[in-house]
Protein backbone atom coordinates (compact mmCIF):
# COMPACT_ATOMS: atom_id res chain seq x y z
CA UNK A 1 0.00 0.00 0.00
CA UNK A 2 0.63 3.66 -0.39
CA UNK A 3 0.17 6.03 2.32
CA UNK A 4 -1.23 9.52 1.24
CA UNK A 5 -1.07 11.65 4.67
CA UNK A 6 -3.93 15.00 3.98
CA UNK A 7 -2.56 18.28 4.23
CA UNK A 8 -3.82 20.99 6.36
CA UNK A 9 -7.21 22.25 5.41
CA UNK A 10 -7.38 24.61 2.95
CA UNK A 11 -9.14 28.08 4.09
CA UNK A 12 -13.49 27.08 3.83
CA UNK A 13 -14.57 30.42 3.02
CA UNK A 14 -16.70 30.33 6.32
CA UNK A 15 -18.36 27.10 5.79
CA UNK A 16 -17.15 24.13 7.78
CA UNK A 17 -15.62 21.19 6.11
CA UNK A 18 -18.08 18.14 5.23
CA UNK A 19 -15.72 15.88 3.11
CA UNK A 20 -12.44 15.04 2.23
CA UNK A 21 -12.01 13.75 -1.32
CA UNK A 22 -8.90 11.92 -2.57
CA UNK A 23 -8.59 12.15 -6.43
CA UNK A 24 -5.45 9.75 -8.10
CA UNK A 25 -4.30 8.37 -11.34
CA UNK A 26 -2.39 4.62 -11.65
CA UNK A 27 0.04 5.13 -14.56
CA UNK A 28 -1.44 8.33 -15.67
CA UNK A 29 -4.93 6.43 -15.47
CA UNK A 30 -7.15 8.12 -13.38
CA UNK A 31 -8.98 6.10 -10.87
CA UNK A 32 -12.48 5.75 -9.08
CA UNK A 33 -12.31 9.28 -6.20
CA UNK A 34 -12.59 7.81 -3.04
CA UNK A 35 -14.73 9.89 -0.92
CA UNK A 36 -15.37 10.89 2.74
CA UNK A 37 -11.50 10.05 3.38
CA UNK A 38 -9.90 10.61 6.66
CA UNK A 39 -6.28 11.92 7.34
CA UNK A 40 -4.72 8.92 5.41
CA UNK A 41 -5.35 7.68 2.44
CA UNK A 42 -3.78 4.20 1.50
CA UNK A 43 -3.62 3.19 -1.59
CA UNK A 44 -3.82 -1.01 -2.06
CA UNK A 45 -3.56 -3.64 -4.82
CA UNK A 46 -0.91 -1.74 -6.46
CA UNK A 47 1.66 -3.87 -9.12
CA UNK A 48 5.55 -2.77 -8.02
CA UNK A 49 6.60 -0.41 -9.99
CA UNK A 50 3.39 1.47 -10.19
CA UNK A 51 3.44 5.37 -9.94
CA UNK A 52 0.71 6.76 -7.90
CA UNK A 53 -0.23 10.57 -8.20
CA UNK A 54 -2.81 11.78 -5.67
CA UNK A 55 -4.32 14.86 -4.77
CA UNK A 56 -6.92 16.20 -1.49
CA UNK A 57 -9.63 18.11 -2.80
CA UNK A 58 -11.98 19.58 0.63
CA UNK A 59 -15.71 19.55 0.86
CA UNK A 60 -18.68 21.86 2.21
CA UNK A 61 -21.79 24.28 1.32
CA UNK A 62 -20.12 25.97 -1.30
CA UNK A 63 -18.90 23.21 -3.11
CA UNK A 64 -15.63 21.46 -3.89
CA UNK A 65 -12.08 23.30 -3.34
CA UNK A 66 -9.64 23.56 -5.82
CA UNK A 67 -7.12 20.49 -6.10
CA UNK A 68 -4.07 20.63 -3.37
CA UNK A 69 -0.82 20.13 -4.37
CA UNK A 70 -0.35 16.75 -6.10
CA UNK A 71 1.58 13.81 -4.42
CA UNK A 72 3.39 10.83 -6.35
CA UNK A 73 4.79 8.19 -4.77
CA UNK A 74 6.42 4.56 -6.35
CA UNK A 75 5.49 1.17 -4.97
CA UNK A 76 8.41 -1.10 -4.34
CA UNK A 77 8.73 -4.86 -4.12
CA UNK A 78 8.66 -6.59 -1.32
CA UNK A 79 11.24 -8.66 0.54
CA UNK A 80 11.94 -11.92 -0.79
CA UNK A 81 10.94 -14.75 0.51
CA UNK A 82 13.66 -16.52 3.44
CA UNK A 83 14.42 -19.89 3.45
CA UNK A 84 13.26 -22.30 6.17
CA UNK A 85 14.67 -21.68 9.81
CA UNK A 86 16.54 -24.26 11.67
CA UNK A 87 15.80 -24.40 15.57
CA UNK A 88 17.59 -26.24 18.40
CA UNK A 89 15.37 -26.70 21.34
CA UNK A 90 16.30 -25.95 24.87
CA UNK A 91 15.26 -25.41 28.69
CA UNK A 92 12.12 -23.05 27.97
CA UNK A 93 14.19 -21.54 25.14
CA UNK A 94 14.75 -22.10 21.61
CA UNK A 95 18.35 -21.35 19.61
CA UNK A 96 17.36 -20.28 16.10
CA UNK A 97 19.55 -19.52 12.58
CA UNK A 98 18.23 -17.99 9.78
CA UNK A 99 20.07 -17.09 6.59
CA UNK A 100 19.12 -13.56 4.87
CA UNK A 101 16.76 -13.31 1.56
CA UNK A 102 18.40 -13.51 -1.16
CA UNK A 103 17.02 -9.92 -2.53
CA UNK A 104 15.63 -7.02 -0.83
CA UNK A 105 14.67 -5.70 -3.81
CA UNK A 106 16.81 -2.66 -3.20
CA UNK A 107 14.85 -1.47 -0.22
CA UNK A 108 16.81 -1.11 2.92
CA UNK A 109 15.96 -3.40 5.70
CA UNK A 110 13.98 -1.83 8.74
CA UNK A 111 16.11 -0.49 11.70
CA UNK A 112 12.73 0.87 14.18
CA UNK A 113 11.18 -2.03 14.02
CA UNK A 114 14.26 -4.21 13.51
CA UNK A 115 14.12 -5.59 9.86
CA UNK A 116 13.63 -9.39 10.84
CA UNK A 117 10.00 -10.57 12.54
CA UNK A 118 10.27 -14.47 14.12
CA UNK A 119 7.33 -15.28 14.68
CA UNK A 120 7.10 -18.97 17.13
CA UNK A 121 4.12 -21.40 17.00
CA UNK A 122 3.48 -24.59 19.03
CA UNK A 123 2.19 -27.42 18.04
CA UNK A 124 -1.71 -26.33 17.40
CA UNK A 125 -0.02 -23.82 15.13
CA UNK A 126 -0.73 -21.27 17.35
CA UNK A 127 1.68 -18.30 17.98
CA UNK A 128 3.13 -17.88 21.16
CA UNK A 129 6.11 -15.42 20.67
CA UNK A 130 7.70 -13.16 18.57
CA UNK A 131 10.92 -11.20 18.56
CA UNK A 132 12.15 -8.64 16.45
CA UNK A 133 15.95 -8.65 15.78
CA UNK A 134 18.40 -6.34 13.35
CA UNK A 135 20.10 -9.73 11.81
CA UNK A 136 19.80 -13.32 11.44
CA UNK A 137 22.75 -14.42 13.01
CA UNK A 138 22.27 -17.30 15.75
CA UNK A 139 20.45 -16.35 18.57
CA UNK A 140 18.40 -17.61 21.88
CA UNK A 141 15.55 -16.94 22.32
CA UNK A 142 13.64 -17.30 25.85
CA UNK A 143 11.31 -17.68 27.93
CA UNK A 144 9.65 -20.05 25.58
CA UNK A 145 6.25 -22.06 26.45
CA UNK A 146 7.54 -25.39 26.59
CA UNK A 147 6.06 -28.27 24.80
CA UNK A 148 6.84 -30.69 21.64
CA UNK A 149 6.10 -29.45 18.21
CA UNK A 150 7.36 -25.91 18.48
CA UNK A 151 8.34 -24.67 15.39
CA UNK A 152 9.21 -21.24 14.46
CA UNK A 153 8.78 -18.80 10.82
CA UNK A 154 10.75 -15.39 9.59
CA UNK A 155 10.10 -12.78 7.34
CA UNK A 156 12.44 -9.95 6.11
CA UNK A 157 10.67 -6.55 6.73
CA UNK A 158 11.82 -3.38 4.73
CA UNK A 159 9.83 -0.22 4.16
CA UNK A 160 8.24 -1.45 1.75
CA UNK A 161 6.74 -3.99 3.54
CA UNK A 162 7.08 -7.39 5.28
CA UNK A 163 8.41 -10.28 2.69
CA UNK A 164 6.38 -13.39 2.97
CA UNK A 165 7.05 -15.84 5.63
CA UNK A 166 9.59 -18.58 5.59
CA UNK A 167 8.80 -21.94 5.91
CA UNK A 168 8.13 -23.57 8.82
CA UNK A 169 11.42 -24.71 10.81
CA UNK A 170 11.42 -28.19 12.14
CA UNK A 171 9.70 -28.64 15.00
CA UNK A 172 12.06 -29.53 18.53
CA UNK A 173 10.66 -30.18 21.63
CA UNK A 174 10.85 -27.19 24.39
CA UNK A 175 12.30 -28.78 28.04
CA UNK A 176 10.96 -27.43 31.29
Amino acid sequence: AIRFPRPAAPENGGNAITEYRFYYTVGGIAQAPMLDVGATVDVTDREPGDVVAGEFRAVNGAGESDPGATATATTWELPDQMAALVVTGGVASLTIAATAPANLNGRPLNTDPPGYRYEIYNDADELIGTVDRPDTSEHTVAPVIPGPGVYATVRARTDAGSGVASPASNAVTVLT
